[in-house]
């Protein structure tokens, strides 16, 4: 059933039918479950990062080879979002969640078994695909059994959560490379995950058949979500900062360390720093953002502040002080925390029975653009004979690029009257 801007404002004001289901403390219970399945599936996501240089000599891996592992999780975590939406919208992550978070538990300790590039490739992007299903699934519980006000600040929280999955496996893992073999360390991680599954199972209630769009097509759905410029200029906004939480963050600002002058290990530390940054300032940024008003200057306050820290990484001559590499890292962290105002900001007008698919489209742009950034750097570098610092600045301001593109979006997307588009 089509609605207008107006109805669907008061239906996410709290006025319509769908504001009635499911509030309560087992709504609450169902979104710390969902929540704990997107920290869990980050930890499993970024502890390649933490593993890379000890893969590419056990599996016999080049810079774009490797890359190209680590950007296979991305791809096919991307390329699954909007359908894992879909079948979320419709199915409910009662019934979806746990089944996803047991074949990512036992695709992680397959993936102790990988003995060359293919069948890392191969299991890595089956651990994508079902990954995906933990964000979307986190945001329609936060959507639909939490108090609306609050779900601005649930997300941030959840992006929170992102943040300390990435930093636990960042740092974690590598403190864990030092006493474990990293076969022993996956299969680890593989038996968590079935924990984390019978978590879900026990605490996600099925939502029930109001979850469903009015249509139930499938086509008129996406129609309708990419018909909107507002979740279509905030998808090309959440993919230039994605590229820097996956691209920079996730792979390409350790090696730049590395090219500083700092050790590996320092390297790691540091980049830690984001992750820790989004952990803190992300659940603050939707905190902040459950007033409208204060959305458009958290939200391109944010990516100035990214885009200030990317280049003092990349171009602020040595020696530096640790504690202000450490603050220029805690800084870019803060700044992309606020990139979960996104969902916030173009879920204002979307039909409560699409949701899930709304947040599986932003998403699904913002890992896309994650895996590109991934690869480019590596395929760039890896002609360079011996990359000299010099090619990392040059290369790796793509990353910069990016934030200058999502500097006017983030002032269009928080316009005020745009959600009507």
């Amino acid at each position: 059933m089509w609605q207008s801007p107006a109805q669907l404002e008061r239906d996410a004001a709290g006025a319509g039918p769908s504001s009635a289901h499911g509030h309560g403390i087992a709504g609450w219970i169902a979104w710390i479950a969902a929540t704990i399945f997107v920290f869990y599936q980050l930890i499993v996501q970024n502890s390649y990062v933490a593993m890379d240089a000890t893969l590419r000599e056990a599996l016999e891996l080049d810079l774009t080879t490797s890359s190209l592992v680590s950007a296979a999780f991305l791809v096919a975590y991307g390329l699954m979002q909007v359908p894992a939406g879909l079948i979320i919208d419709r199915l409910g992550p009662g019934r979806v969640l746990a089944p996803a978070a047991l074949v990512l538990a036992g695709c992680t300790w397959l993936f102790a078994s990988v003995d060359g590039f293919w069948s890392a490739v191969a299991i890595r992007a089956a651990m994508g695909c079902v990954a995906a299903f933990a964000f979307p699934g986190a945001g329609l519980i936060a959507r639909r059994r939490l108090p609306l006000a609050v779900f601005p600040l649930a997300i941030g929280i959840i992006d929170g959560v992102f943040g300390l999955g990435l930093w636990v496996g960042d740092d974690g893992v590598n403190v864990m490379l030092e006493h474990m073999h990293w076969r022993s360390i996956m299969g680890a991680l593989g038996v968590a995950g079935v924990v984390v599954a019978v978590i879900c199972l026990v605490c996600i209630r099925p939502i029930g058949p109001s979850s469903r769009s009015g249509s139930g097509s499938v086509r008129s759905d996406l129609r309708l979500l990419v018909g909107k410029r507002q979740v279509v200029y905030t998808a090309i906004l959440y993919a230039m900062m994605s590229g820097i939480t996956f691209g920079f963050a996730g792979l390409w600002n350790i090696p730049l360390q590395e090219a500083w002058g700092f050790s590996r290990t320092e390297s790691i530390q540091f980049n830690g720093w984001i992750f820790i940054g989004m952990a803190v300032f992300a659940p603050l940024a939707g905190l902040l953002g459950m007033r409208r008003s204060l959305q458009r200057p958290v939200l391109v306050g944010g990516v100035v502040l990214t885009l200030i820290g990317v280049l003092c990484l990349l171009f602020l001559p040595t020696p530096m002080e640790d504690w202000f590499v450490t603050l220029v890292h805690v800084a870019v962290g803060m700044g992309l925390g606020t990139g979960v105002l996104c969902f916030a900001v173009a879920c204002r007008t979307v039909e409560m029975g699409r949701v899930a698919t709304a947040i599986g489209l932003i998403n699904a742009a913002g890992l896309l653009a994650a895996a590109f950034f991934q690869v480019l750097p590596g395929i760039v570098l890896d002609q360079m004979d011996t990359p000299q610092l010099e090619t990392y600045q040059i290369v790796l301001s793509i990353f910069a690029v990016g934030l200058v593109v999502a500097l006017p979006l983030s002032i269009v997307v928080t316009r005020r009257g745009q959600a009507a588009c």
